[in-house]
């Protein structure tokens, strides 16, 4: 396809140091561990109508097509619509179906099973993942890439309608959807209303679950 360019990085030494230029925009997978980081012949994806660089062309044929091509995943119960169909079909496990991941050490239910890993690898064994440019300390390695895209890139997701800047996409998809679509999240209990399905959750523990 004349629209993948193919970014081979190679070398006879078993690793190499590449410096990477902090106004790239890399998939979650590159940014985990730094912006400075060491591959071992690993091949890149890099799209050809913007910066977004990726080591799947999976990952790349989905950004172009969710991004540049506009197509959307529309869940059939509510408003949701995914990039692809996998995240519609998580959607529809975790919010439709309700399906719960049980840690089996506390009373945590995680919607994902990747989830649940980051809870155990945090809360239980205390792993923390640390940035090589500060003395942040994420706990999960997702904490770790916001840190570093929105801190040491700048990188920043505004809203058009506000001057909101979000420091991860889904946050600004929550904001435009409480803000300026009226998105409420309703208590079945009682008539409490959030913006915020985090918000919601809480009432419900404290409120009808007499949890603190």
């Amino acid at each position: 396809m004349d629209h993948l360019n193919e970014i081979k990085i190679e070398n006879t030494e078993p690793l190499v140091k590449i410096e990477v230029d902090e106004s790239i925009v890399f998939d979650e997978e590159i940014l985990e561990v730094g912006l400075t980081e060491v591959f071992h012949e690993r091949k890149k994806y890099q799209c050809n109508e913007c910066d977004y660089i990726t080591t799947k062309k999976s990952h790349l044929s989905n950004h172009q097509q969710s991004v540049h091509m506009g197509i959307k995943y529309p869940c059939q119960q509510c408003d949701f619509q995914g990039t692809t169909k996998s995240s519609l079909t998580r959607h529809q496990q975790n919010v439709h179906i309700g399906r719960k991941y049980p840690c089996l050490q506390c009373d945590y239910q995680g919607s994902q099973k990747s989830d649940l890993n980051q809870h155990h690898e945090s809360v239980h064994l205390g792993i923390k993942h640390s940035c090589q440019q500060c003395g942040y300390q994420g706990s999960t390695k997702r904490r770790l890439t916001t840190h570093q895209q929105s801190v040491h890139s700048g990188i920043k997701y505004p809203c058009q309608q506000c001057d909101y800047q979000a420091t991860e996409k889904s946050n600004l998809v929550k904001h435009q959807q409480s803000v300026h679509l009226g998105r409420k999240y309703l208590c079945h209990q009682c008539d409490y209303q959030s913006t915020k399905k985090s918000r919601l959750a809480r009432h419900l523990q404290s409120i009808h679950l007499g949890k603190d």
